[in-house]
């Protein structure tokens, strides 16, 4: 956003990017969805025939499949969040800058920028390949114990045969995972989206850095960082206290830890779990 932006405006841009994260999540819930009813329907036809529990190991590398194919997806509609607000009004001096840091480097701006989005989208991969890794672990470790879970509970009525507490396992295990495909798919998209921008946060300033500025003759670029929540009764309180708060040096003070953004995978998981708030850029 330009400088001397308002709240209101911030808070429109953070709405704005909600909507997308939204749109984008819902087909990964359905996916999860699928899945676990699919892990639901296995646990029962296995406990029925064989009295054993199923190795939730054995679905992580679908899972991993999934969730990153989801992360790509969201990381490409936000990889030139800033780049294409910069531009949006082509007299303001920030978009004068890049211009003629663009010339600068022999190209026009258009392709200064496709370049930055070029770069982000390369930059990013790896690391969502990294966190996809990483998610698909752990959610599978708490699938391995909804499964033991549910059927620890079959086996507290005796009076069941081997048939019964398969399908009482399996309904069980499924009712748990309605809610978590709804949690994973608000939290990897969220992830993917505010990591993608921190990327391009830094992608972007590192090609329109001062010494370039100095180079084509215009002033340095600067850039600023905003927390904006999505303001509704849903947002944690730690989350209420941070809305509006700018970033210092880099980082935002929310919940008693140092975040580089909403979904930092460095915060802690009461802090980033089901979080929808934005890191919303000024620059000036």
């Amino acid at each position: 956003m330009a400088n001397n932006s308002t709240d209101a405006e911030r808070q429109a841009q953070a709405d704005k990017e909600l909507a997308l994260k939204v749109t984008l999540e819902k087909p990964l819930e359905r996916e999860l969805n699928a899945f676990f009813s699919q892990i639901a329907a296995d646990l029962r036809i296995q406990y029925a025939a064989t009295g054993t529990a199923i190795s939730a190991s054995s679905y992580e590398p679908q899972l991993d499949a999934i969730i990153l194919t989801n992360n790509i997806n969201t990381s490409r509609r936000f990889s030139d969040t800033l780049s294409s607000t910069a531009v949006s009004d082509k007299t303001t001096e920030v978009a004068i800058a890049i211009a003629a840091i663009a010339a600068f480097r022999g190209v026009t701006t258009e392709e200064h920028l496709l370049n930055i989005q070029n770069e982000v989208n390369n930059d990013s991969r790896s690391i969502l390949r990294k966190e996809a890794a990483v998610s698909a672990r752990e959610v599978t470790e708490t699938i391995q114990k909804d499964v033991d879970s549910a059927i620890a509970k079959s086996q507290v009525e005796e009076d069941l045969d081997r048939g019964e507490r398969a399908k009482k396992s399996s309904e069980d295990f499924k009712k748990r995972s309605v809610s978590r495909a709804a949690t994973i798919a608000t939290t990897e998209t969220q992830g993917a989206a505010e990591g993608t921008k921190d990327i391009e946060r830094q992608v972007f300033m590192r090609e329109n850095n001062a010494l370039a500025a100095t180079l084509a003759g215009v002033a340095a670029i600067k850039i600023q960082k905003w927390w904006m929540t999505r303001g509704d009764s849903k947002v944690r309180p730690e989350h209420v206290a941070a809305d509006g708060q700018q970033a210092v040096d880099g980082y935002f003070s929310v919940g008693g830890e140092l975040l580089r953004y909403p979904k930092d995978p460095n915060g802690s998981p009461s802090n980033v779990i089901n979080c929808r708030c934005s890191a919303i850029d000024e620059l000036f």
